[in-house]
Parts: structure tokens; sequence; C-alpha cells
């Protein structure tokens, strides 16, 4: 049937604008349908959970609620519910994409609902033509200064679009008709709830004061101003209008108070219409060329930059700490007596895959990254194992530290080396990875590229000058892993010139210290 839309009006957009300047005649009416029924399946991690779709149809029988001051976006469990109200607006344009008029609902239906017949008005001078395609627009494409809401999402960023054809005009009388029954409004966006968390999986410790999503190429939306419902609750949820992404690695910058916390997921894709939850575990990201006093690194840390101040970098006990394109160039000076990196117990370092991080000590008797003995240092790779280490004591001849573990009267934990691509050179007389003059404990190697060189009278992989190691293993799953010893050292894998060295595991068969030099495993 078709449907006649009486034309009388304007072309002013501000609805409170519109009811002093006219009055809506009620001729004809489009009735629009926005029915979402479907349950989505509950998730944590990334799998899609269906919103229910955004049609509309059509028709004279039914109208929306008049006393509704915002068009209902509401969650039952884990369905989206979308039902219109008696302030919404639906502008209409043209083929040349020129606003014509906008349609509101009719104010005569006594609850919320999920259709309403729209009512609207045309300028005279702005009649379509027989034929001529017009769309109707709810809402603008507008991803920027969210709230974090679904409110605001339904007031502000709820984007949808459906298309009609002119079937007549009666320019006389100011009345057309449409060729169609029903007309279905198409979502422009996707609907995603975010879970903030550190990347331990606990509750930040503040409240975001702003959240930005970037797709590799812009920011594709933005919260800046989180609602009060997010800090009263404190629970990390945030509701996020964003447009289609197909397969992009986005990345997630969340400001709580004065840290920034971020989250990069690549192979991600959100369609319009749908709707999602997502629980992100975000790194605190660590600047560190903005560093200019001591600093221990928490567990889920991000270190990044270039350390511009003469100051100790430092890992808390138990914490994993990632390293992402970070420089630490220490200066050697008896003033600053510590490591590049000295890990205050147990740690994790991981380095992102793609970037490429420097280590280098400060004080000519430590190395690049110290690990206390009794404890253990576990170097790994993210998910590629792209990501490459260069640790060495300071370039200074007088230098007498490792490239990883210990240095001169430092003795040094255990050592773990998961994956990565590792290069580590001792001074004097240390060795790459293990001790100088004190006792190291085990060196593993699992996995990576690693390449150690020891200088003077230390091993490359082993013992220093006078120094014991424990067992030191390199299985047959690491990639490649190459010894070389210092020009006055008995072996490129094991003990230095002097001290005491436990098993030497290659492989899977012991073989006891390694004299070649420089050794490479697998050979080929």
């Amino acid at each position: 049937m078709a449907l006649p839309m009486k034309i009388i009006g304007t072309n002013v957009k501000e609805e409170k604008m519109m009811k002093k300047l006219f009055t809506l005649l009620m001729i004809g009416a489009v009735m629009v349908a926005c029915s979402r029924k479907e349950e989505p399946e509950v998730i944590e991690q990334p799998e899609v959970i269906e919103q229910p779709e955004a049609s509309t149809t059509f028709t004279l029988s039914i109208s929306a609620n008049k006393d509704a001051d915002t068009k209902g976006l509401s969650l039952t469990g884990n369905t989206l519910n979308a039902i219109w109200d008696g302030t919404e607006q639906v502008f209409v344009f043209n083929s040349s994409s020129e606003e014509l008029t906008y349609l509101v609902p009719v104010q005569d239906a006594q609850i919320y609902t999920s259709s309403c017949t729209l009512t609207g008005t045309f300028l005279p001078a702005k009649l379509p033509t027989v034929g001529e395609t017009l769309t109707l627009k709810l809402n603008a494409a507008n991803y920027a200064g969210q709230s974090g809401t679904i409110a605001f999402i339904a007031g502000y960023d709820d984007y949808a679009v459906a298309t009609v054809t002119v079937k007549t005009v009666d320019k006389e009388n100011c009345k057309i008709t449409i060729e169609e029954a029903t007309a279905s409004f198409a979502s422009q966006q996707a609907i995603v709830k975010f879970t903030l968390l550190k990347k331990d999986g606990s509750a930040l410790p503040n409240n975001p004061t702003a959240l930005t999503i970037n797709d590799g190429t812009s920011n594709v939306a933005t919260v800046t101003t989180v609602s009060s419902t997010y800090t009263t609750n404190g629970d990390g949820v945030l509701y996020v209008a964003v447009p289609a992404i197909d397969n992009k690695t986005i990345t997630l910058t969340a400001t709580v108070g004065s840290d920034t916390y971020i989250y990069e997921k690549s192979g991600v894709s959100f369609v319009n219409g749908k709707y999602y939850t997502r629980t992100v575990k975000m790194y605190r990201k660590i600047d560190l060329s903005k560093v200019t006093s001591n600093f221990t690194a928490q567990n889920g840390d991000m270190l990044t930059g270039t350390l511009g101040s003469n100051v100790k970098i430092s890992i808390a006990d138990g914490a994993t700490v990632t390293l992402n394109n970070a420089s630490i160039n220490g200066t050697s000076d008896n003033s600053y007596q510590w490591a590049g990196i000295t890990c205050e117990g147990n740690a994790t370092i991981i380095l992102k895959d793609g970037t490429t991080n420097t280590v280098k000590g400060f004080h000519e008797d430590y190395p690049g990254i110290h690990v206390p003995a009794g404890s253990t240092l576990t170097i790994k790779g993210e998910t590629a194992g792209t990501g490459i280490l260069d640790a060495s004591s300071n370039d200074d001849t007088n230098n007498s530290g490792a490239g990883i573990g210990g240095g001169w009267d430092l003795a040094c934990g255990n050592i773990e080396i998961q994956g990565g691509v590792i290069t580590a050179t001792g001074s004097t007389s240390a060795a790459g990875i293990g001790s100088n003059n004190r006792s190291c404990g085990n060196i593993t190697i699992s996995g990576g590229t690693v390449t150690a060189t020891g200088t003077g009278y230390a091993a490359g992989i082993g013992g220093g000058y006078d120094g014991g190691c424990g067992d030191i293993t390199i299985a047959s799953t690491v990639t490649r892993v190459t010894a070389t010893a210092g020009l006055g050292a008995v072996h490129s894998i094991g003990k230095g010139k002097n001290g005491t060295i436990g098993t030497v595991t290659i492989g899977g068969d012991v073989t006891g210290p390694i004299s070649t030099s420089p050794y490479t495993y697998p050979a080929s």
C-alpha cells in the first residue's frame, strides 16, 4: 500500500525549534520497526556476539511511546534491545545528499515499542521526484567524545540508514507516496562492551578518564567523558560505538590518572549491526624518556622509549615486564652503581614482536641485566618471537659485568631464555650470559636465537674469570645458539679460566663443557 506523507514543513534540525515553529501534520505515516531479538553467546575473549538486527518496517498501525526521552538501547542479559521513543529524529536526504526534512515518531503510544510511526514535513521547494531514492538517517557518523554508556550511544551514536523510493509526487497538495511497504534500517556501527583490566587480570588502580580506539590509521572512536556509573562501580566496563573494522590491528589507549594503559590486538573485525563483549588486559606504558628518578617497573608494565636520565631501572619481585623499543644506555660512572636493569627478585622480561631493545649497564662492575642470587630471570619473545634484545655491560674496557647475569663481586641467580633474538656481551672477564668472579645459578636456553660472547678469561655462556656456574642446558627447541669464548678462556660454554661448572647438556645429550669457539648449535 502506498504511504502518503503530507508536506508542509521546514528544514530546521533542532527538535525544540521545530516544535515552536510548526505543527506536524499527521497525514501520511511511515512505520519503522527495529527488532533486536537474537540472544548472543556470552564470551570473554574475541568471539562475535550477534547484535540484534536493526531492521525497520514501514506501517501505519503502531506508534512510539510519547513519554520516552531517549532512544532505548538496553541490555537484557547479553541481548541488546532497540526501541523508539517520541524524541527520535530521522533525517531525509535526496539522491544528491541534500537534506529535505526530518521525520519524528507519532507520540500516541503508551509503552516503549520496537516500532513506531514516523511523520514529517517538507518545504515545497524540496520535493523529491518520482523514482528518486531517499535516504533516511538516524543520527550521524560521529564516534568521538562518547561517555561509555549505552544511554549515550542511544542518544547520539545509534547510527542507522534506510532507503525508500518515491512512487508519486502531488505538487498541488504537497503529497508523495513511496514504493516500499517496508524499509530496513541498517546499523552503521558495532557496539562493543569493553572490560578494561590490568595485564595481570586485576582491576585498574583508578578509573580511566579517556579511551581511544585506533585501527592502525586513525582514531575510530573515543571516550572522553567517562560515565559516572563507571566511576561509581569501578567495574572497568565501557560501552563504545565503533564503525566497522575489517581484519585490522587495533590499539586501545586508556588514561588512568597520570598513567597510560595500552592494549593491542591484530586481526580484529567488528561488523556493523553486531554487539560484542571484549575483556582486554592492558599494559601500563612507561615512557623511559620521561623517567627522571629511580623507577621500579611493576607487573604488566611496558617499557618504551630511551632513558634520558642516569637513574636506576628495576623490576619488582615477581613482575612480568614487556620491552617495546626500549633503550637504556648506561653511563659508566662510580656515581651510578647499578645495572642497566636490576631485577629485585624473580622476573620475566617479554620482548615485544618486531621491536629492538638495548640494555647497557651503568657502573663498570655491573651487568646489562642483573638477577640476584637465589632468584630466576626469564626472558622470552612475544607470540612471533621476533623481539630483539642487545644486552651488555658498558663499553668501557675497565668494566667487568656480564651481558646478562652477574658482575665483579656480584653473584647472580638462574637465567632462562625461552625465545626472542638475543645478543649478550660481557666486558673484561665476564661471560656474555653468566658470571664474572662470583657464582651464577643455572642457565637454560630452550628457545629463540641467542648469541653470547665472553671477554678475556670468560666463557660465552657460563663462568667468568674466577666464577662458578650451575648447570647449563641448551634444548633442541632453540632456533640457534652461538657462544664465543674470550681470548684467554678455556670454554665457549662452561667455566672461565678458573671456577667450577655443573652439568652441560646440549640437545638432550650431556656433552660436558664446549671448548670449540665460536660454537653453534644446531650446527646447520
